[in-house]
């Protein structure tokens, strides 16, 4: 399969591995050596947690991660709009990497880290226009930091808020 598009719902008990082939059975999902050409979601994707290969990643839907990571791995350009990845539990990751990323109105809810791998273009619709015009604002939240890797060229997150939320420790 080279292209996948979700208009309805796709859900999983397990991890679920979208795009590409991996090198074996063995060699872990970060591995994949063919990623779909396409990936456009605009339903709901419910599972342990998604590791998504794709050149071309668009998510209007919901990706809902029950205990495991969200990742988003090998994307060219990624839109993210009117969404939501929910990863909240205490292994909730998200990873985000892409050459050029555009993210409006769109939850990004980690229990654990929120990791951005954006090397070209970041954009959540404040770049070209003051922050006081951006009407579809993000809301992002983290239980255990946030994470920009790179500095791309043109950036700016001007029109999200970021909260970084640490876990209750138990004490005795």
């Amino acid at each position: 399969m080279t292209y996948l598009t979700n208009h309805g719902g796709i859900r999983s008990a397990d991890l679920a591995v979208f795009g590409g082939s991996q090198t074996s059975p063995y060699s872990g999902p970060d591995s994949s050596t063919n990623p779909y050409v396409a990936f456009v979601n605009t339903g709901g994707v419910t599972n342990y947690g998604s590791f998504i290969f794709a050149t071309y990643f668009q998510n209007s839907g919901t990706f809902l991660a029950n205990g495991g990571a969200i990742q988003l791995r090998q994307a060219q350009i990624a839109n993210l709009t009117n969404g939501a990845f929910l990863a909240a539990g205490p292994a909730g990751t998200i990873y985000i990497q892409s050459g050029s990323l555009l993210v409006s109105n769109h939850v990004l809810q980690a229990g654990n880290t929120l990791t951005l791998d954006v090397t070209n273009y970041l954009d959540d619709g404040s770049l070209g226009t003051s922050v006081d015009f951006v009407t579809n604002k993000n809301t992002w939240n983290a239980g255990y930091g946030f994470n920009l890797l790179h500095l791309a060229p043109q950036a700016s997150l001007l029109g999200t808020t970021v909260t970084n939320t640490p876990r209750q420790v138990a004490t005795s």
